[in-house]
């Protein structure tokens, strides 16, 4: 039978119990007591802003296009022959009427002397029947000779002077074929590879391609204008034949529209040109209408095949508003900007984009002149936020000169950067005592 505690344990044991409890509810007020809030709230944000710059702006269309020479020859061989000489080194740049190749003229020169002499032998005919007919028309006159005979000698002459006509005309053939031995550039360009060497027999079924010729200087540039800025074109061409006073069709010297153009590796659009022709039709596949402009080379710098970026210049805008493009945003709702409104709060402002110059972008609608725009510090506000504003120029300020630094800050005043150094060295240096390992408590003998 277990041992019952008495009725003294267990009234002891409950005092015991209500006194813990007690003291518990009088401890838990001082120890949830709240400490008093010392937290101050953050200065407002710095961000830096400046309003929209003012100036003209020239805006302009912008293409892609592709280069190509005015003129391109392929230069044959118009007679046939073996090839003697190549008088040209391949890519070189060669003048109009230089001397490219030579085909064997031995042929052509014997074909010559043949002809001179075929023209010489017909003189002479033409110089018998011409006495024969002189003599016979004397004696025609006197009724020597019956008209039978009158006329068939004035016929042999006329025969003789056809033939001499006829000489003549091989003789020039002759000529014409010997000179086209020497085969030259029509045009001042630059040459491409030779097509056929030395001791290959050409033109023997046909004219022979030998090489090509393209001019340089000046060069076309070809490219496409839609259907929007050809109409534009069209209006503003048609406001300068009023403003000048030029009959319809054609071009006043001063409706001359520039045209500028840059290589894919050049910054900017450093050559300067002009619109030299527009298609008479809009493509009805694409929408456009093919246009050219003319460059001049003289560095010969542009290739016929290069890729290019065109622009026209198509109107000034007066007094636009631009801004740096890398403070323009975009969300669903479309392009925005952040400016600081008079109490230096944070306003969302919705804006139309314009034309790109350099870094900076017009702002067609949504922005005034006077607006304070951020254009730095745009990741850390919102709208409604109130924000320190600050110009640029002071951007780059610091803010104290005698602000201490990080190293000097950690140390303490009565210790010098050389004393602790100093006694770092010495605990470094001191010798480390040897920890003894503790026996073990229950290790069994051997």
């Amino acid at each position: 039978m277990k041992h019952l505690p008495s009725k003294t344990y267990r009234a002891r044991f409950l005092r015991i119990g209500f006194l813990l409890f007690m003291g518990g509810l009088l401890i838990q007020p001082l120890a949830c007591k709240k400490k008093e809030n010392k937290y101050a709230p953050p200065p407002p944000p710095k961000v830096t802003v400046a309003p929209p710059k003012v100036q003209d702006v020239t805006v302009y269309l912008y293409m892609t296009g592709r280069t190509a020479a005015i003129y391109k020859v392929d230069i044959v061989a118009r007679v046939k022959g073996y090839l003697e000489k190549v008088n040209f080194k391949d890519g070189d740049i060669v003048k109009k009427g230089q001397l490219l190749f030579t085909i064997d003229p031995r042929e052509y020169i014997n074909a010559l002397h043949m002809a001179e002499a075929e023209l010489l032998n017909a003189k002479s005919s033409l110089s018998f029947a011409k006495n024969d007919l002189e003599r016979r028309e004397k004696a025609y006159a006197k009724k020597a000779v019956s008209e039978l005979d009158y006329l068939r000698s004035k016929a042999e002459y006329e025969k003789a002077k056809a033939q001499v006509a006829a000489a003549e005309a091989k003789v020039e053939e002759a000529k014409l074929n010997l000179s086209y031995t020497k085969i030259i550039s029509p045009i001042t360009g630059k040459t491409s590879r030779h097509l056929v060497d030395v001791g290959n027999l050409v033109g023997a079924s046909g004219p022979t391609v030998l090489t090509t010729v393209v001019s340089l200087d000046p060069i076309y540039a070809y490219f496409n204008i839609n259907e929007r800025d050809v109409a534009r074109y069209l209006r503003r061409r048609s406001e300068e034949w009023k403003r000048e006073n030029s009959p319809k069709g054609k071009v006043h010297p001063k409706m001359v529209v520039p045209v500028e153009l840059a290589l894919a590796t050049e910054e900017g659009y450093p050559h300067k040109g002009k619109l030299d022709y527009v298609d008479n039709r809009v493509d009805p596949n694409t929408g456009t209408l093919q246009a050219r402009a003319a460059f001049p080379n003289d560095d010969l710098m542009i290739i016929p095949g290069f890729f290019s970026r065109i622009r026209i210049p198509d109107r000034v805008e007066k007094n636009a508003l631009l801004v740096p493009e890398r403070c323009i945003s975009l969300d669903q709702v479309g392009k925005y900007l952040y400016v600081v409104g008079p109490d230096n709060k944070v306003v969302r402002k919705d804006i139309k984009i314009g034309a790109k110059v350099g870094t900076l972008r017009v702002v067609e609608k949504g922005l005034k002149k006077d607006d304070r725009v951020i254009i730095e510090g745009i990741l850390r506000v919102r709208p409604g936020l109130k924000v320190q504003p600050v110009p640029p120029e002071e951007k780059e300020k610091p803010e104290s000169t005698e602000k201490p630094s990080t190293e000097e800050s950690t140390q303490t005043p009565k210790e010098k950067p050389g004393e602790k150094k100093q006694k770092d060295s010495v605990i470094e240096k001191s010798p480390k005592k040897p920890i003894k390992q503790p026996k073990a408590a229950n290790s069994s003998k051997g």
